[in-house]
């Protein structure tokens, strides 16, 4: 009898040491990507729950844009970005659903830049498999992202009139198998190069600022169908959902009938009575330097981020009157904020 027990504790044992290996494998065997997908969500799964005031969701304008450990410095606001690069609208309310199983924030913020966009600089479509990855290879196993997943698989398969191989979404391990030989200490949870979302953006350009404010008054103009689809199907359900909505419209240089696209998707918005916060209007407030606050003309550097964050931080305490947080030393906040002024005071050397 002793030795039959033996037996069933030493098979189990095994099965515990298979699954914590697969899990692990599971872990390390995701998307690897330049824009540090990885390392937003497994910082935003880590935060304490129910401690955020706020969150923006939105693409690589809002993780370029946003630095949640300067809002917390700057006024205590806890806030925090959930941007991917070219992230489809389809996935906003998955993202709203993901945040709210551990947090319950004042307010949800969602830019509206990716609404005027089928195709990114390359020629790539916005909707397609590499874009959707980043953020379902990111969330962790759950209902949310099992019918996140169902819901873009049939979505690609109508788009592309061919199968898709859902089991690479459920399980993306078996995709990145033999990414071993490739693997980072970002892989293992130690991205340096990303600051509780927030991806540093270091290059300059300068633009002419009345330039680009003229277009702010361009004649609003149709987005493409998909789209108009996409944003009806988002509003359907924001008027089901429980939370304060603000959309935005992250400071850019983009052409004239971007600005277009921006004015009738604004509208459509506010007709369904939602507010749009657009920042190209209040560029004066945040103090944003066309010169050498700008990227490229479609995001900020981290010159024009802390800007940017200051001024959202202070915007959206007020608005929203948001609690005042009693400061913890040695907090994650307080962490990333002492590595990211590392950072840009070495980038500020270098460029002098």
């Amino acid at each position: 009898m002793k030795t039959k027990q033996r037996h069933i504790t030493k098979i189990i044992a095994f099965l515990l040491v298979v699954a914590l290996l697969f899990g692990g494998a599971v872990q390390v065997l995701r998307i690897s990507d330049d824009t540090h997908s990885r390392a937003e969500f497994d910082t935003f799964y880590r935060l304490d729950k129910n401690s955020l005031d706020a969150v923006w969701i939105g693409a690589s304008a809002v993780q370029s844009s946003f630095i949640p450990s300067e809002a917390c410095a700057h006024n205590g606001v806890q806030m925090y970005g959930l941007g991917t690069a070219s992230q489809p609208v389809a996935l906003t309310k998955y993202l709203l659903q993901e945040v709210q199983k551990t947090q319950d924030p004042k307010v949800y913020l969602i830019d509206i830049r990716m609404l005027a966009y089928d195709y990114d600089v390359m020629g790539n479509e916005i909707f397609c498999d590499n874009y959707i990855r980043r953020v379902t290879d990111s969330m962790r196993f759950s209902h949310n992202r099992t019918q996140a997943i169902k819901d873009m698989v049939e979505r690609l398969e109508k788009k592309t009139g061919s199968r898709v191989n859902a089991f690479d979404y459920y399980f993306s391990f078996t995709l990145y198998h033999n990414r071993w030989s490739q693997l980072t200490a970002a892989d293992f949870g130690q991205d340096a190069d990303s600051f509780m979302g927030y991806y540093i953006y270091d290059d300059t350009e300068s633009f002419d600022k009345q330039e680009t404010l003229a277009r702010r008054s361009a004649k609003p103009l149709e987005v493409s169908s998909d789209n108009q689809q996409y944003l009806e199907e988002l509003l359907d359900y924001l008027d089901t959902f429980d939370g304060n909505i603000l959309f935005t419209n992250t400071p850019n240089n983009l052409e004239e009938d971007k600005f277009a696209n921006y004015n009738y998707i604004k509208k459509k918005i506010e007709d369904r009575g939602y507010e749009v916060l657009d920042l190209n209007d209040h560029v004066d407030e945040i103090g944003l330097d066309y010169e050498t606050d700008f990227n490229e003309n479609m995001h900020v550097n981290y010159r024009g981020a802390f800007k940017i964050t200051d001024y959202m931080a202070d915007y959206l305490k007020e608005k929203y009157e948001l609690p005042e947080h009693e400061k913890e030393t040695d907090s994650i906040y307080e962490k990333t904020q002492e590595r990211l002024l590392s950072r840009t005071e070495e980038m500020e050397k270098r460029n002098e």
